[in-house]
């Protein structure tokens, strides 16, 4: 935006840009401009630059000798240059809350004193005095950068959070509104004027704190609070608020924030997540009645998972808003507009067939720079505890609670296509050197902010393309080559040699892995729709786990399973059969999540944060080896001066081989390592005993096993060399797709029940269903694994919970018998006769799920 210069008179009509041009060897650039007027046209040159808006991020052409510019899609105006020394000093007055709180006492004693005497227009002006300390404290934004300090001296970032919300309050305890409104009124016009070269945040966070500034989003304020005007302004203040501090990335001052947010006390930090999210669920609002206003009739009331968030319905207002314009909305209207079509507490969503396409959301400013912002809390959230030594659950939020579910609604499928650069083609395998690093705005590139649900839809979109690309390549070339080529990964196997015979399957079908898997047990009938695959998984990851295989070992002080140790040496690395069945159990993991097959594993976290890459810390160690950790926090808790007395210890272990018992004749049962360089003749001091802790957990979880490791890392990749979206899951939200819910000890019969489809005859009222229902809640946990393991072919509970589970219920005859009932795996379906009585139902069901296994009976 121009405005015209001194040189140019106010009567001229028309300002014209005629012409655009880079200068040569300049990163400037050349704007001819016509301005016209009723005597005379001229035609200026003007040497411009390119900047970024500091609200927006908009690119801006900006002439070089403007003073200010004023951006025309946040309407922030923007100041040239820094901040002078003069001005700093000017400035550097703060505020006090206990001055506040006099100044306030002041005014209500004279309310107490002069309360007969008082006229109504002195009422309403006695608390100027509060009016007059807001507008001399809130005239520039250095004086509210220089409040609030923290306690620590040295971190001059730091924000003390309980000033900030004290100062606030003595606000909001006022039987006047008048001085609350003042103070976001002068801040608005504090956002609305920045300085290009002004690097600081803290002035913004304090801002950001206010509690009141929710009320724009969910309607509810405190007391009297609620008025149009102020949940307008408070929307205002939020939206450049978050602008900013979004865009401090472009001003290469985002690592400060990120170090102030790392520092930030949890409930602080957690409070501000949630205004953020509700912030970006609002965004989305917008976006849903400007385009799809006939979506209204369509509305459904339901629950979200963030508290008192609501979409609502003002088609005035969003006709308003999102017609261009960024001037702020009558948020008063929207918010009371929900209480008469969904009720006061009814909270609504978009309809389940209705999506937001990429082309509504990737330009949002609004959405860009609260994305941004978000992923600033994220990386703060993961370095909270940077130490190795330090607890993860000492400070850190839980992923989920970063999920905004607003985002299960966007059409994922476009959103997935963009961030991996090929839309609308099925060419996945040859597009594998792409990254998705790509400079188009999709929200895969924050996956934090996406469901684990959606993220499955992801994933089984992405297979299932892959699947039909593979197929339909197989099909081509068995036309061109006059042979018949499988369509599908087919692997043939007797029980007897399940991982051998597994082991050549796979050998010999490489080029085959991205097909869909179909399994054939050798001597038996049976046609693969899922249950024998899943009987393969279940059956070869328990012969994977065999002691004698010596591939894994059982820790008994936590139960879990961990690769075995095993000392670098060449008699200790294992025979080429070994490390082949470690590829192997790579390729079978990857396998079962590209197939949709949910594990029975019991791996500590440490593997899965090894697959994603994440680094290790003290508690990942603690999980595997409890008892040994605890000695470790003994060590590093002592302080006393005897310390390298009392321990006695060098940077060296000594540990078991694992491997001993397959070679007992060429390798040491018991071995000795250094931790590091000459470690056997250095001591354990209190001055490097954390050094000594490190290197310790690094050894048992990264050093000894690294041969064996890498091997079954390998055959993991190797499935998903051509496949990006296993990248959109954190070491978390993967152990849940291996393993299912592993969250709970029992299942949740009273959801299956609730999805759970009754066909052949069977309904929900008949005796033998009700009956059914009621022994499966009764049973203990070990014999609802193996009614779930009968049924499914899995004990495992899918990563999104019972309801996603897809099971039937079918009749066998309409009379009692003395057989026994029968499953069919590859549909989740459960097939009974008609029992004459709940006892009879229940032995029968005891026989069958605890004495069969595979297609007959043993």
């Amino acid at each position: 935006m121009f405005r015209r210069s001194k040189s140019i008179k106010k009567t001229s009509k028309q300002i014209e840009v005629i012409s655009h041009s880079k200068t040569p060897g300049d990163e400037g650039e050349q704007l001819k401009v016509r301005v016209e007027d009723k005597r005379k046209s001229i035609t200026v040159t003007v040497e411009t630059e390119r900047l970024n808006c500091l609200c927006c991020g908009m690119v801006l052409d900006i002439p070089k000798t403007a003073e200010k510019f004023k951006c025309c899609v946040c309407h922030v105006t923007t100041y040239r240059g820094g901040q002078t020394k003069s001005e700093t000093y000017k400035y550097k007055t703060s505020i006090d809350v206990d001055d506040l709180a006099v100044i306030v006492k002041n005014c209500f004693n004279d309310i107490v004193e002069r309360k007969n005497e008082m006229t109504q227009e002195e009422k309403y002006n006695v608390f100027n005095p509060v009016n007059d300390y807001i507008d001399a404290k809130f005239r520039h934004h250095q004086i509210l950068e220089n409040s609030f300090p923290g306690s620590s001296p040295l971190v001059d970032s730091d924000v003390n959070t309980e000033q900030v919300l004290r100062f606030y309050k003595i606000l909001f305890s006022l039987p006047t509104r008048r001085p609350y409104f003042r103070m976001l009124c002068r801040m608005n016009d504090l956002l609305r004027k920045a300085n290009h070269n002004c690097t600081h945040f803290r002035w913004l966070i304090i801002i950001l704190m206010n509690p009141g500034l929710r009320c724009c989003l969910i309607g509810k304020a405190q007391g009297g609070f609620d008025s149009q005007e102020i949940r307008t302004i408070s929307y205002e203040l939020l939206k450049r608020s978050i602008g900013y501090l979004s865009n401090l990335d472009r001003q290469k001052h985002s690592k400060k924030l990120i170090k102030y947010l790392m520092r930030m006390p949890l409930s602080c930090f957690k409070e501000q997540l949630e205004v953020l999210n509700l912030y970006l669920t609002f965004q989305f609002s917008k976006i849903m009645y400007k385009d799809n206003q006939s979506v209204r009739t369509r509305i459904q009331p339901r629950r979200m998972p963030s508290d008192g968030m609501e979409l609502v319905n003002n088609s005035t207002y969003w006709n308003y808003h999102l017609s261009g314009s960024d001037e702020s909305p009558n948020i008063n209207g929207i918010l009371e507009s929900k209480s008469s079509e969904h009720g006061q507490k009814g909270k609504s969503v978009p309809s389940g067939d209705f999506k937001f396409s990429p082309y509504q959301y990737e330009n949002d400013w609004h959405i860009l720079s609260v994305t941004k912002l978000i992923s600033f809390f994220f990386t703060a959230n993961q370095k909270r505890n940077i130490s190795c030594l330090q607890s993860e659950n000492n400070g850190l939020l839980d992923t989920s609670t970063f999920y905004n579910t607003i985002l299960d609604f966007i059409d994922y499928r476009k959103d997935f296509d963009n961030w991996r650069g090929k839309p609308n083609r099925l060419h996945f395998v040859q597009s594998k050197e792409y990254d998705g690093n790509g400079k188009q705005f999709t929200f895969c590139k924050y996956p934090f902010l996406i469901s684990l649900g959606l993220k499955i839809s992801i994933m089984e979109y992405e297979i299932r393309r892959i699947m039909e690309y593979e197929a339909e390549q197989a099909f081509l070339l068995s036309l061109d080559k006059g042979k018949v080529i499988d369509v599908y990964l087919k692997v043939r196997v007797r029980r007897s040699n399940i991982s051998s015979d597994s082991l050549q399957s796979i050998k010999e079908h490489q080029g085959d892995l991205f097909k869909s898997l179909k399994v054939e047990f050798v001597g038996e009938p049976g046609i693969d729709a899922g249950g024998l695959r899943k009987e393969w998984f279940m059956l070869l990851t328990k012969t994977l786990f065999d002691p004698r295989t010596s591939l894994f070992v059982y820790v008994p002080e936590s139960r879990l399973i961990w690769f075995s140790n095993s000392a670098q040496n060449e008699a200790s690395i294992p025979d080429k059969e070994t490390m082949e069945l470690y590829y192997l159990f790579g390729v079978v993991m990857a396998l079962a999540i590209f197939n949709s097959t949910i594990l029975n594993l019991h791996f500590p976290k440490a593997l899965y944060k090894k697959i994603c890459g994440e680094p290790l810390k003290f508690d990942d160690y603690a999980e595997i080896y409890p008892e040994t950790a605890q000695n470790l926090q003994k060590l590093l808790e002592y302080d006393g001066d005897d310390f390298s007395e009392v321990f006695a210890l060098n940077f060296e272990t000594t540990f078991i081989n694992d491997m001993w018992e397959i070679n007992p004749k060429n390798i040491k049962k018991y071995n000795t390592v250094e931790l590091c360089a000459n470690g056997k003749n250095m001591s354990v001091t209190s001055s490097n005993k954390e050094e000594y802790v490190k290197l310790w957990i690094d050894f048992y979880l990264n050093k000894n096993i690294s041969t064996t490791f890498e091997k079954f890392l390998l055959g993991f990749k190797r499935v998903f060399s051509v496949s990006k979206s296993i990248k959109l899951f954190n070491f978390e939200e993967l152990q849940r797709l291996v393993c299912g819910d592993q969250d709970t000890n029992k299942y949740d019969f009273g959801m299956l029940k609730s999805v759970t489809k009754y066909i052949g005859g069977m309904n929900e009222n008949m005796p033998v269903a009700k009956w059914f229902w009621e022994i499966a809640q009764e049973w203990d946990i070990t014999k609802q694994k193996k009614l779930m393991r009968f049924v499914t072919g899995s004990d495992g509970v899918p990563a999104t919970g019972m309801s996603t589970l897809p099971f039937k219920l079918s009749l066998l005859g309409s009379s009692d018998s003395d057989k026994l009932p029968i499953a069919h795996t590859c549909f989740n379906e459960l097939c009974l006769w008609q029992y004459r009585s709940k006892e009879k139902l229940e032995s029968k069901l005891k026989w069958a799920v605890t004495e069969s296994e595979g297609f007959g009976f043993k």
